[in-house]
């Protein structure tokens, strides 16, 4: 149950943004943009933390207390992407500078992330129907 429900939270939240990234490309990447851009650590930011720290903690509480076969593919991805939330958090200024590079160069690059978020926002929903 737990893992279900953890793929289901992750597919969900994925598809959502993939999509208001690839339908509202524009207005999304340059609030993402100012967000990026800012000199402190904006307040804003805070609810995508808490949400990703959420995570973490629930992925390896069921991985240890409550695990299933395969619940191993979940606690791989979901520690890998806590990286990306942990540089931000303690390492705010080089991170930000990064992802606003990757931001101002996107072109291509934004849509193809929102394609690739999209494609595994639906295989976590998969792996909550027929996996777990």
């Amino acid at each position: 149950m737990w893992f279900k429900l953890i793929s289901f939270v992750l597919g969900g939240v994925c598809i959502l943004k993939a999509l208001i990234g690839l339908f509202f490309h524009k207005k999304f990447y340059s609030w993402d943009r100012r967000q990026y851009a800012a000199q402190k650590f904006p307040k804003r930011l805070y609810i995508f933390i808490l949400y990703g720290i959420v995570m973490v903690f629930t992925t390896w509480y069921a991985t240890i207390f409550h695990y299933v076969e395969y619940g191993y593919i979940l606690t791989i991805i979901v520690t890998i992407s806590s990286i990306k939330l942990f540089s931000i958090l303690f390492n705010w200024k080089n991170t930000s500078k990064k992802i606003l590079n990757f931001i101002d160069s996107g072109g291509w690059k934004l849509w193809a992330l929102d394609i690739f978020i999209l494609i595994m926002g639906i295989i976590f929903f998969l792996l909550g129907i027929y996996v777990y």
